[in-house]
Formats: C-alpha cells, structure tokens, sequence
C-alpha cells in the first residue's frame, strides 16, 4: 500500500485518484516501456540518413562534382562529417539535422554538376 501511494504522488491527481493497486504500476512500467522504445530510435533514424547522404556524396563524387560544384560538394562534405562527429557524442537530433543538410548539399552539387556540364557541351 506504501508503495502505491509513493507512486501515486508523481502522478497527476485525476490519473492517481482513477488507478488503484497494480494499475498504478502497470501505467508507469507502460510509459517507461514507452518512453525507452521511443528514446532507442535516435541510432536508426541516423543511420537511414546518414546512408542516403553518404550516397548522394559518393554520385556526387563520380560526377566530378568537386570540380563543377564545389561549394556544395564540399559543404555537403563537411556536414557529413560533422554529422559522424555528433552521433559519436549520441547527439543523433544534431546529428540528424547535418545529415540532412549533407544530402541536400550533395543534390544540389549533383544538379549543379549536370547544368554545367551539359552548358560545355
């Protein structure tokens, strides 16, 4: 009985007042489960964007895009690699964030490549 009034007192009033016993502990196991199956995604949603960045630097790469673009090739570099900087520090929300700005730097570069060689042809 301690115990459930210990759990109770970090519960809002209403949500306290409504769960007696064990339910108590079942809706807090729930939102620590919760809370740890949501906190885990940070990793894999970094590795899903940090993959497609990486491929858009690697065509950019192929098309020459350091030559024909390189403020963006190389801007999309340097986020890429202040991405893998963030992730080992476990900031995957920063991490994500120059993930995200490395791949659209390598579009841009690849756009960028295919205008200006199609304008020396």
């Amino acid at each position: 009985m301690a115990r459930d009034s210990l759990l109770a007192a970090w519960l809002p009033n209403g949500i306290a007042s409504a769960l007696r016993g064990g339910a108590i502990a079942c809706a807090l196991a729930l939102a620590l489960g919760l809370a740890l199956a949501l906190g885990g995604c940070g990793p894999v949603l970094y590795e899903s964007r940090i993959r497609a960045a990486e491929a858009k630097l690697v065509e950019a790469r192929e098309a020459n895009a350091r030559w024909y673009a390189p403020y963006e090739y190389y801007y999309a570099e340097a986020h890429l690699r202040q991405a893998r900087l963030e992730a080992a520090e476990a900031s995957y929300e920063d991490a994500l964030a120059y993930a995200r700005t490395a791949e659209e730097y390598g579009t841009r570069a690849l756009r960028v490549t295919t205008t200006r060689r199609r304008a020396e042809r």
